[in-house]
Protein backbone atom coordinates (compact mmCIF):
# COMPACT_ATOMS: atom_id res chain seq x y z
CA UNK A 1 0.00 0.00 0.00
CA UNK A 2 1.41 3.39 -0.39
CA UNK A 3 1.84 5.78 1.90
CA UNK A 4 0.91 9.31 1.30
CA UNK A 5 -0.20 12.67 3.09
CA UNK A 6 -2.71 15.05 2.85
CA UNK A 7 -1.85 18.89 2.55
CA UNK A 8 -4.50 21.65 3.19
CA UNK A 9 -4.51 25.36 2.96
CA UNK A 10 -6.90 28.62 3.07
CA UNK A 11 -5.55 31.89 2.49
CA UNK A 12 -7.74 34.10 4.90
CA UNK A 13 -7.62 34.61 8.23
CA UNK A 14 -11.39 35.61 7.52
CA UNK A 15 -12.47 31.84 6.65
CA UNK A 16 -13.06 29.19 9.29
CA UNK A 17 -11.74 25.73 9.96
CA UNK A 18 -14.54 24.54 8.44
CA UNK A 19 -12.46 25.09 5.26
CA UNK A 20 -10.22 22.69 6.15
CA UNK A 21 -11.81 19.82 7.32
CA UNK A 22 -14.15 19.88 4.03
CA UNK A 23 -10.65 19.60 2.27
CA UNK A 24 -9.17 16.87 4.85
CA UNK A 25 -12.21 14.66 4.22
CA UNK A 26 -12.25 14.41 0.65
CA UNK A 27 -8.52 13.79 0.59
CA UNK A 28 -9.12 10.95 2.94
CA UNK A 29 -11.86 9.69 0.83
CA UNK A 30 -9.70 9.66 -2.45
CA UNK A 31 -7.20 7.75 0.03
CA UNK A 32 -9.75 4.84 1.10
CA UNK A 33 -10.46 5.01 -3.05
CA UNK A 34 -7.07 4.55 -3.93
CA UNK A 35 -5.79 2.22 -1.20
CA UNK A 36 -3.32 5.10 -0.06
CA UNK A 37 -2.35 4.85 3.86
CA UNK A 38 -2.65 8.05 5.20
CA UNK A 39 0.70 8.67 7.07
CA UNK A 40 0.07 12.66 8.43
CA UNK A 41 -1.91 15.95 7.70
CA UNK A 42 0.00 19.40 7.01
CA UNK A 43 -2.51 22.06 7.48
CA UNK A 44 -1.16 25.66 6.62
CA UNK A 45 -4.36 28.30 8.05
CA UNK A 46 -4.80 31.29 6.64
CA UNK A 47 -1.93 31.26 4.80
CA UNK A 48 -1.25 32.96 0.95
CA UNK A 49 -1.08 30.37 -1.89
CA UNK A 50 0.63 33.04 -4.58
CA UNK A 51 3.70 31.45 -2.86
CA UNK A 52 5.50 28.92 -0.90
CA UNK A 53 7.21 31.11 1.19
CA UNK A 54 5.94 31.37 4.59
CA UNK A 55 4.14 28.01 5.16
CA UNK A 56 5.73 26.16 7.23
CA UNK A 57 3.96 22.80 6.91
CA UNK A 58 4.16 23.40 3.33
CA UNK A 59 8.07 23.45 4.31
CA UNK A 60 8.15 20.80 6.43
CA UNK A 61 6.27 18.61 4.04
CA UNK A 62 8.88 19.24 1.50
CA UNK A 63 11.57 18.32 3.96
CA UNK A 64 10.04 14.52 4.84
CA UNK A 65 9.48 14.02 0.97
CA UNK A 66 12.85 14.70 0.20
CA UNK A 67 14.08 12.51 3.43
CA UNK A 68 11.34 9.37 1.53
CA UNK A 69 9.28 9.16 4.55
CA UNK A 70 5.70 9.09 2.10
CA UNK A 71 4.91 8.37 -1.42
CA UNK A 72 2.66 10.58 -2.33
CA UNK A 73 0.72 14.01 -1.95
CA UNK A 74 -2.75 14.62 -1.49
CA UNK A 75 -4.47 18.19 -1.67
CA UNK A 76 -8.56 18.96 -2.40
CA UNK A 77 -7.29 20.99 -5.28
CA UNK A 78 -4.05 22.01 -7.32
CA UNK A 79 -4.42 25.70 -6.01
CA UNK A 80 -4.03 24.28 -2.39
CA UNK A 81 -0.90 23.44 -3.06
CA UNK A 82 -0.13 26.88 -4.46
CA UNK A 83 -1.82 29.49 -6.76
CA UNK A 84 1.71 30.49 -8.41
CA UNK A 85 1.88 28.82 -11.90
CA UNK A 86 5.70 28.77 -12.20
CA UNK A 87 6.60 27.92 -8.45
CA UNK A 88 3.97 25.30 -8.26
CA UNK A 89 4.79 23.49 -11.52
CA UNK A 90 8.51 23.30 -10.22
CA UNK A 91 7.95 22.07 -6.90
CA UNK A 92 5.47 19.11 -8.38
CA UNK A 93 8.01 18.65 -11.11
CA UNK A 94 10.68 18.33 -8.19
CA UNK A 95 8.77 16.28 -6.19
CA UNK A 96 7.86 13.11 -8.98
CA UNK A 97 11.06 13.17 -10.55
CA UNK A 98 13.78 13.20 -7.91
CA UNK A 99 11.88 12.23 -4.83
CA UNK A 100 9.04 9.81 -6.47
CA UNK A 101 6.54 11.65 -4.65
CA UNK A 102 3.68 11.29 -6.56
CA UNK A 103 1.09 14.87 -6.10
CA UNK A 104 -3.14 13.73 -6.54
CA UNK A 105 -5.63 16.18 -6.58
CA UNK A 106 -8.65 14.65 -4.38
CA UNK A 107 -10.92 16.03 -7.31
CA UNK A 108 -9.82 16.57 -10.40
CA UNK A 109 -8.84 15.18 -12.91
CA UNK A 110 -4.99 13.44 -12.12
CA UNK A 111 -3.49 14.36 -15.72
CA UNK A 112 -0.41 16.76 -15.91
CA UNK A 113 -1.63 18.39 -18.88
CA UNK A 114 -4.73 19.18 -17.31
CA UNK A 115 -2.97 19.88 -13.71
CA UNK A 116 -0.88 22.76 -15.52
CA UNK A 117 -3.87 24.35 -17.12
CA UNK A 118 -5.89 24.03 -14.04
CA UNK A 119 -2.84 25.95 -11.83
CA UNK A 120 -2.57 28.69 -14.83
CA UNK A 121 -6.46 29.71 -14.32
CA UNK A 122 -6.12 29.64 -10.59
CA UNK A 123 -3.25 31.72 -10.63
CA UNK A 124 -4.93 34.21 -13.24
CA UNK A 125 -8.27 34.10 -10.73
CA UNK A 126 -6.15 34.62 -7.79
CA UNK A 127 -4.79 38.03 -10.09
CA UNK A 128 -7.99 38.98 -10.97
CA UNK A 129 -9.81 38.93 -7.69
CA UNK A 130 -6.63 41.18 -6.79
CA UNK A 131 -7.53 43.61 -9.28
CA UNK A 132 -11.36 43.68 -8.44
CA UNK A 133 -10.43 44.50 -4.63
CA UNK A 134 -8.18 47.18 -5.46
CA UNK A 135 -10.70 48.85 -8.08
CA UNK A 136 -13.28 48.78 -5.22
CA UNK A 137 -10.90 49.74 -2.59
CA UNK A 138 -9.80 53.18 -5.25
CA UNK A 139 -13.70 53.55 -5.94
CA UNK A 140 -14.33 53.61 -1.73
CA UNK A 141 -11.25 55.52 -1.40
CA UNK A 142 -12.27 57.80 -4.22
CA UNK A 143 -15.68 59.33 -2.17
CA UNK A 144 -13.43 59.95 0.98
CA UNK A 145 -13.95 56.41 3.35
CA UNK A 146 -11.62 54.62 4.76
CA UNK A 147 -10.14 51.49 3.37
CA UNK A 148 -9.15 49.48 6.52
CA UNK A 149 -6.52 49.41 9.00
CA UNK A 150 -5.74 51.62 12.42
CA UNK A 151 -6.75 55.09 11.73
CA UNK A 152 -3.65 57.61 12.49
CA UNK A 153 -2.96 59.28 16.05
CA UNK A 154 -6.06 61.76 16.53
CA UNK A 155 -8.90 60.28 14.90
CA UNK A 156 -10.88 56.93 15.83
CA UNK A 157 -13.26 55.16 12.97
CA UNK A 158 -16.63 55.36 12.71
CA UNK A 159 -19.63 53.82 10.63
CA UNK A 160 -22.06 55.85 8.47
CA UNK A 161 -24.47 55.12 5.79
CA UNK A 162 -23.56 54.85 2.25
CA UNK A 163 -24.66 58.87 1.08
CA UNK A 164 -26.44 57.38 -1.44
CA UNK A 165 -28.46 55.14 0.15
CA UNK A 166 -27.29 51.62 -1.34
CA UNK A 167 -28.28 49.14 0.26
CA UNK A 168 -27.32 45.46 0.62
CA UNK A 169 -28.59 42.08 -0.77
CA UNK A 170 -30.40 41.99 2.60
CA UNK A 171 -32.16 45.77 1.99
CA UNK A 172 -30.12 47.03 4.68
CA UNK A 173 -27.99 50.04 4.08
CA UNK A 174 -24.63 49.76 3.51
CA UNK A 175 -21.92 51.47 5.72
CA UNK A 176 -18.64 52.82 5.11
CA UNK A 177 -15.81 53.51 7.58
CA UNK A 178 -14.99 57.75 8.01
CA UNK A 179 -12.40 58.72 10.36
CA UNK A 180 -13.71 61.35 13.09
CA UNK A 181 -12.16 62.86 16.06
CA UNK A 182 -10.27 61.18 18.73
CA UNK A 183 -11.76 63.25 21.95
CA UNK A 184 -8.13 63.18 23.86
CA UNK A 185 -5.79 62.80 20.99
CA UNK A 186 -6.84 65.58 18.69
CA UNK A 187 -5.88 67.87 21.13
CA UNK A 188 -2.24 66.78 21.29
CA UNK A 189 -2.03 66.45 17.57
CA UNK A 190 -3.32 69.93 17.26
CA UNK A 191 -0.94 71.30 19.41
CA UNK A 192 1.90 69.75 18.11
CA UNK A 193 1.17 71.67 14.92
CA UNK A 194 0.70 74.80 16.68
CA UNK A 195 3.72 74.68 18.63
CA UNK A 196 5.77 73.84 15.36
CA UNK A 197 4.62 77.36 14.01
CA UNK A 198 5.64 79.20 16.79
CA UNK A 199 9.25 78.25 16.21
CA UNK A 200 9.10 75.11 18.74
CA UNK A 201 10.99 72.36 17.72
CA UNK A 202 10.11 69.05 17.17
CA UNK A 203 12.88 67.62 19.54
CA UNK A 204 11.62 69.75 22.20
CA UNK A 205 8.11 69.09 21.25
CA UNK A 206 8.73 65.29 21.99
CA UNK A 207 10.13 66.65 25.32
CA UNK A 208 7.40 68.52 26.52
CA UNK A 209 5.35 65.40 25.76
CA UNK A 210 7.05 63.16 27.58
CA UNK A 211 7.56 65.39 30.35
CA UNK A 212 3.63 65.48 30.93
CA UNK A 213 3.48 62.07 30.61
CA UNK A 214 1.65 62.19 27.52
CA UNK A 215 1.43 58.56 25.52
CA UNK A 216 2.82 58.56 21.97
CA UNK A 217 1.78 56.64 19.06
CA UNK A 218 1.82 52.86 19.61
CA UNK A 219 1.75 53.35 23.74
CA UNK A 220 5.83 53.91 24.08
CA UNK A 221 7.30 57.28 24.31
CA UNK A 222 7.75 60.73 22.16
CA UNK A 223 10.78 61.03 19.60
CA UNK A 224 11.42 62.98 16.74
CA UNK A 225 10.54 60.58 14.45
CA UNK A 226 7.10 60.62 16.08
CA UNK A 227 6.74 64.27 15.89
CA UNK A 228 7.76 64.46 12.28
CA UNK A 229 5.03 61.71 11.31
CA UNK A 230 2.49 63.78 12.18
CA UNK A 231 3.77 67.00 10.98
CA UNK A 232 4.24 65.38 7.41
CA UNK A 233 0.84 63.48 7.34
CA UNK A 234 -1.84 65.46 5.02
CA UNK A 235 -4.65 62.92 6.96
CA UNK A 236 -4.84 65.98 9.17
CA UNK A 237 -5.67 68.17 6.89
CA UNK A 238 -8.79 66.26 6.38
CA UNK A 239 -7.31 64.73 3.24
CA UNK A 240 -8.24 61.02 2.35
CA UNK A 241 -4.78 59.73 0.99
CA UNK A 242 -4.66 55.91 -0.46
CA UNK A 243 -2.68 54.36 -2.56
CA UNK A 244 0.60 55.98 -1.64
CA UNK A 245 2.01 52.19 -1.27
CA UNK A 246 2.15 49.03 -3.30
CA UNK A 247 2.29 45.94 -1.50
CA UNK A 248 4.95 43.66 -2.41
CA UNK A 249 4.76 39.80 -0.90
CA UNK A 250 8.50 38.58 -0.78
CA UNK A 251 9.43 35.10 -1.86
CA UNK A 252 9.64 34.13 1.82
CA UNK A 253 6.17 35.28 2.29
CA UNK A 254 6.93 38.62 4.17
CA UNK A 255 5.30 41.75 3.35
CA UNK A 256 7.19 44.56 2.17
CA UNK A 257 5.60 48.55 0.36
CA UNK A 258 7.15 50.18 -2.27
CA UNK A 259 6.28 54.10 -2.61
CA UNK A 260 4.06 55.07 -5.35
CA UNK A 261 4.86 58.68 -7.36
CA UNK A 262 2.45 60.72 -6.42
CA UNK A 263 0.11 61.25 -9.28
CA UNK A 264 -0.95 57.55 -8.75
CA UNK A 265 -2.08 58.48 -5.33
CA UNK A 266 -5.98 59.12 -4.45
CA UNK A 267 -6.18 61.93 -2.47
CA UNK A 268 -10.19 63.75 -1.48
CA UNK A 269 -9.89 66.77 0.08
CA UNK A 270 -12.89 67.66 2.95
CA UNK A 271 -12.99 63.70 3.40
CA UNK A 272 -13.00 63.99 7.52
CA UNK A 273 -12.76 66.96 10.34
CA UNK A 274 -9.58 68.52 9.31
CA UNK A 275 -7.14 68.54 12.98
CA UNK A 276 -4.42 71.37 11.39
CA UNK A 277 -6.59 74.04 8.95
CA UNK A 278 -5.34 75.26 5.94
CA UNK A 279 -3.62 78.10 8.01
CA UNK A 280 -1.90 76.16 10.12
CA UNK A 281 -0.70 73.81 7.57
CA UNK A 282 0.60 75.85 5.43
CA UNK A 283 2.33 77.91 8.26
CA UNK A 284 4.36 74.67 9.29
CA UNK A 285 4.60 74.00 5.95
CA UNK A 286 7.04 76.79 5.58
CA UNK A 287 8.51 76.84 8.45
CA UNK A 288 9.76 72.76 7.09
CA UNK A 289 10.94 74.44 3.68
CA UNK A 290 13.43 77.04 5.61
CA UNK A 291 14.53 74.55 7.80
CA UNK A 292 15.20 71.97 4.92
CA UNK A 293 17.10 74.72 3.08
CA UNK A 294 19.97 75.01 6.19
Amino acid sequence: MQKGVIYARYSSDKQSGDSIKTQVAKCRDFCEQQEILVCEEFIDEAKTGTTEGGRKEFARMLEMAEKGFFEAIISYKYDRIGRSFVETVRSIYELERYYGVKVYSATEPNDPLVRNILLSVAEDFSRQLSARMTDTMTANAGRGFHCGGAPPYGYVTVKQPDPSGRTNGKGNLINHVVFDLHPDQAPIVLRIFQQYADGISMKKIAHRLNSEGITAPGGGTWDLSAVRYILYNETYRGWRIWNKTKKIRKPDGKKTHRKRPREEWVIVKNAHPAIADDELWNAVKEIKKRKERY
